[in-house]
């Protein structure tokens, strides 16, 4: 699923199920039967935010350089 633990929704109904499996098989069956699902994200970050202090940094850099 390549997410973190943090990301991964589990059926509460059928907790023992997943507990019983010992298996990588056997996650994969529970994934396959909607057992165990991926959360979606709401939202991302928001790249232009970041952007003005990286080109800040990277202005005061090439101005060193000029010198």
């Amino acid at each position: 699923m390549k997410v973190g633990f943090r990301k991964i929704w589990l059926d509460p109904n059928q907790m023992e199920k997943i507990q019983s499996t010992r298996t990588r098989e056997g996650i994969r069956d529970l994934i396959q039967q909607g057992l165990i699902k991926r959360k979606f994200t709401t939202r991302g970050s928001y790249k232009p935010s970041k952007g003005p202090f990286l080109y800040a940094k990277e202005d005061i850099h090439s101005q060193l350089k000029k010198d």
